[in-house]
């Protein structure tokens, strides 16, 4: 019994994997984009694990599919999560450029922007 509850929570024990693995590897190596791989491959092989510890059935591969494909649609909204202060800078940017007239030399849009 206590392994049908592992199959049924297997996607959000998987972005749990996700978001844990993506902050460590953050932290550790300073790259974003290898932090995110990272991050949805091991929430994949998590959510890969708790299907397969899962109960045996009939409808095993059924279970593990619906487990993988619910865990993909949360890991990519993970990833918009992230990518929101990247897609916020551009229409800030953009939203400058209009204000001056459609046209702002690099250095003075630059310079509104710390590191």
């Amino acid at each position: 019994m206590a392994s049908d509850w592992l199959v049924t929570f297997a996607p959000v024990i998987g972005l749990l994997a996700d978001v844990i693995t993506q902050i460590g590897c953050a932290k550790a190596f300073r790259r974003i984009t290898l932090s995110i791989v990272a991050g949805v491959l091991c929430g994949l092989a998590a959510t890969a694990t708790c299907t397969v510890l899962g109960p045996t059935s009939p409808h095993r591969f059924a279970s593990a599919a619906t487990a993988i494909l619910t865990y993909l649609p949360l890991a990519c909204g993970y990833w918009t999560f992230l990518n929101l202060n990247i897609t916020s800078l551009r229409v800030r940017m953009l939203r400058e450029i209009l204000d001056h007239g459609g046209a702002i030399s690099r250095s003075e849009l630059l310079a509104s922007y710390t590191d």
